[in-house]
């Protein structure tokens, strides 16, 4: 039987017409080379765009608070679903017959957690069926269904982990991730325009930058690979780039930085005094002396919430970040001080800074100047 590959397109990747007609291309190769082929796609462009995950949240929060959970997982899966509807028909009427699958018909079964939901199974016995028949199959990321039925969505990135876990389950040969950058450099070259790009990293080091923030791939989705040891490629949609292999050979020691990571829209929350980071929030990063980081996102104000009833009175301060220096082993030196910068608790593998938001790109340019020219 021919091989399997799943290429996943995110929102950059399908937000236009130049866009999409650079993805079927991928397809296309794909589909000429013999191989039984699976599409995953995001929703379609970024916030401010009609379709976009970003814009469908605005919507919602726009006549009224609260929006219940239920049904805001329901508005933001219909972004995906839309995308996958209208790339399956660009596919057929490009002379690539293809066909389109919900999360939930393609399989996932999720927990019943809102916004942030696990995957407990993929069942792609429908996506099996149409790539038996010949076609294209493309499917919705970023979302499943409970075992109740009801619609979930992943959380950020969940694209991401949807094409992993669906690559694992088709036991397929390959996973393609495609964004608008030529695969993954050693921080991001939107920063650092000089930052090189790598032919090749492995899972754990691409799992420290993921945790740290890197928006290459989500860290739930590189578990999922390491767990399946599933193999990844990060590529352009807009070249034909080889991209970087993502591997599951052990890494050698390296006491020098590999790479650097960061993030922003963070919320630094403040407990009246210092607390172990609860269980129940796994998202939350230590920052010590009872301060906590929260992404700034549509759910924080329920994890605010939840800490408030947690911790009692709290404090929460927007426009923070982190800055981070990953290691291949554990850091072997002390974290070098730096102007407008607090290193913070972190695990052995890197150091972590906290900062204001617009002190990440001086940050990162201090860094990569130190350890990497």
């Amino acid at each position: 039987m021919p091989e399997t590959v799943v290429l996943k397109f995110g929102g950059t990747s399908v937000r236009d017409d130049l866009s999409r007609e650079a993805a079927v291309v991928h397809v296309r190769r794909s589909v000429e080379n013999g191989k039984r082929t699976v599409v995953v796609v995001s929703a379609m462009g970024r916030e401010g765009e009609p379709y976009a995950t970003d814009s469908l949240i605005k919507l919602m929060r726009s006549t009224g608070e609260p929006v219940s959970p239920r049904e805001l997982d329901l508005a933001m899966s219909t972004g995906e679903i839309l995308s996958a509807a209208f790339f399956a028909h660009l596919l057929t009427i490009n002379g690539i017959p293809a066909c389109a699958f919900t999360g939930q018909q393609a399989g996932f079964i999720t927990d019943d957690t809102a916004g942030t939901a696990e995957i407990l199974e993929v069942r792609p016995t429908k996506v099996q069926e149409a790539l038996d028949s010949g076609l294209v199959t493309v499917v919705a990321g970023f979302q499943g269904a409970d075992e109740a039925g009801t619609t979930r969505t992943l959380g950020r990135g969940g694209s991401d982990t949807s094409s992993v876990a669906l690559g694992a389950a088709l036991d397929a040969a390959e996973v393609e991730i495609y964004s608008d950058v030529d695969g993954v450099a050693l921080c991001d070259p939107r920063r650092i325009p000089e930052a090189p790009f790598l032919t090749e990293i492995g899972a754990n080091q691409l799992l420290a930058m993921a945790e740290e923030g890197s928006m290459i791939l989500h860290p739930r989705a590189v578990r999922v690979a390491k767990e399946k040891k599933m193999s990844v490629r990060v590529r352009n949609t807009f070249t034909q780039m080889p991209g970087t292999v993502i591997h599951h050979r052990p890494t050698t020691r390296n006491p020098n930085p590999i790479s650097l990571a960061h993030q922003g829209k963070q919320i630094l929350v403040h407990t009246l005094k210092e607390q172990n980071s609860p269980k129940e929030l796994p998202e939350l990063l230590d920052a010590g002396n009872g301060r906590f980081l929260l992404l700034d996102d549509v759910y924080a104000d329920i994890r605010l919430k939840q800490l408030g009833e947690k911790y009692g009175d709290i404090s929460e301060e927007k426009g923070w970040g982190t800055v981070s220096v990953i290691f291949a082993g554990k850091s072997e030196e002390n974290a070098p001080e730096l102007p407008d910068a607090e290193e913070v608790r972190s695990p052995p593998d890197r150091w972590r800074y906290l900062v204001r938001e617009e002190q990440i790109t001086s940050t990162l340019n201090t860094l990569f100047k130190l350890f990497f020219t």
